[in-house]
């Protein structure tokens, strides 16, 4: 769905976050591969995470209110525990509970850039149709935006920029 009039990005926007989206990516690439040979020192937390299948664990785990002391923030430690498989269906998770919400809180954004930025490529057929859910739901919910703030529109607009340019789905990228 094409942006509103003065609510799409422009390309300089979008190429400079594919550009932070990258760096972060090998970053976090660097740190993992040190983990993976020893050179770097990393012990799992202890936290009790829900298992795969648990839909609902999981979106309470990435969202649930803090009171409850459920929510869980998507720190490297937290994200290094996360297997393949297992970040994708999180993520997963997180895109179709997005749709029904038909909005993304704070929270559950930060949850999925997390996830984004340690998803391997190339990407699984399944994946790849859950990024463009991802893509599609936000270029929805940013055409119907009558009362978004400034930063949640620039969030919508993230995650469009990623899965189109950096996750390659050209199809779905705004073109200012």
């Amino acid at each position: 769905v094409e942006a509103p009039p003065k609510l799409g990005p422009t390309l300089a926007w979008q190429s400079c976050q594919v550009s932070d989206f990258s760096n972060i990516r090998l970053y976090i690439s660097q740190l993992k591969n040190e983990i993976q040979t020893l050179k770097r020192k990393w012990r799992p937390p202890k936290i009790d995470m829900p298992s795969i299948d648990d839909e609902k664990g999981w979106i309470k785990f990435c969202s649930g209110n803090e009171t409850e002391g459920a929510r869980v923030l998507p720190t490297l430690d937290v994200i290094f525990s996360l297997n393949q498989p297992m970040i994708e269906q999180i993520l997963e998770y997180l895109v179709e509970y997005i749709e029904r919400l038909e909005k993304i809180e704070y929270k559950l954004g930060q949850w999925l850039y997390a996830l984004l930025v340690v998803l391997e490529m190339p990407l699984i057929p399944e994946t790849c149709s859950c990024l463009r859910s991802l893509a599609r739901t936000c270029s929805v919910m940013r055409a119907k935006s009558t009362k978004l703030e400034v930063h949640e529109i620039g969030a919508l607009n993230l995650f469009i920029c990623l899965v189109a340019r950096y996750f390659r789905q050209l199809d779905l990228a705004d073109d200012f």
